[in-house]
């Protein structure tokens, strides 16, 4: 994710040079990018690692102990509620109305962590959602005066996306631990999305803010041909349904 939001934040900051061409509201295309951060819950993302760091916390505290020695593990979790993303949108106008493909790198995950403040040992379970969404959204602009305009827009979309589950083990107090390794399942799902914004025109430049609600569940994930299930045998679900809040730029030509 780190490189993502290095390519961002350029991109975002080479819109944002100042240009000698004056902002034209009726410019017919504009090459954006936005970048932002969403709400999901993700409860089966959640629930596949909650516990994990407390119950591997209370066994080598207990290891400790009977050697006389003491622990102090505790177990920390992270829940895949929150996600971050990246988009490029080049977007077409005529008149009030327009239309724009995109494609991004979306992402969140879930973590449980065991760690101690005597020891250097660690252990973690982590599992990460990536998306790569592919969309088409139409748009309805209205000028608020010759500095500000907003947007409505709407539309629905292809996502793509590979589920990594982790865990590391680095505990060697005991040799029944110290085992690490990953897998990735991948799925797809056809998701919507709506959303508003309010751009504000300077030289050849708009910069944007804005929130937009999606509906992005995936429940088809598989790895090497096997469906990934729940726990009560139902498959695991995990997406993108919720809201988005986001700024961005765009060159206006």
């Amino acid at each position: 994710m780190k490189r993502f939001g290095l390519f961002a934040a350029a991109l975002l900051l080479s819109l944002g040079v100042s240009s000698t061409v004056f902002a034209d509201y009726n410019s017919n295309f504009h090459l954006a990018a936005r970048f932002g951060v969403g709400y999901a819950q993700n409860d089966d993302m959640n629930n596949y690692v909650s516990g994990f760091g407390d119950s591997v916390a209370d066994q080598v505290n207990a290891i400790a102990s009977a050697n006389g020695l003491v622990g102090g593990f505790e177990g920390n979790d992270k829940k895949a509620n929150v996600n971050y993303g990246f988009d490029i949108e080049p977007r077409f106008f005529f008149g009030d109305f327009g239309f724009s493909f995109s494609i991004g790198y979306h992402s969140t995950e879930s973590e449980s962590t065991v760690e101690s403040s005597r020891w250097s040992d660690t252990a973690s379970r982590k599992m990460e959602l990536s998306v790569i969404p592919m969309l088409a959204t139409l748009y309805y602009r209205s000028k608020i005066n010759d500095d500000l305009f907003f947007l409505l827009g709407a539309g629905a979309g292809y996502y793509k996306a590979a589920l990594e589950y982790s865990w590391e083990d680095n505990i060697s107090i005991s040799s029944t631990y110290g085992q690490s390794n990953s897998q990735e399942a991948t799925g797809s799902t056809i998701g919507y999305h709506a959303r508003i914004e309010l751009d504000y025109m300077f030289s050849s430049v708009a910069i944007y803010g804005g929130i937009a609600g999606r509906y992005v569940n995936i429940d088809n994930f598989e790895y090497q041909g096997i469906t990934v299930k729940n726990s009560d045998g139902s498959n695991l679900e995990a997406g993108l349904t919720g809201v988005f809040m986001y700024f961005g730029a765009s060159l206006m030509l």
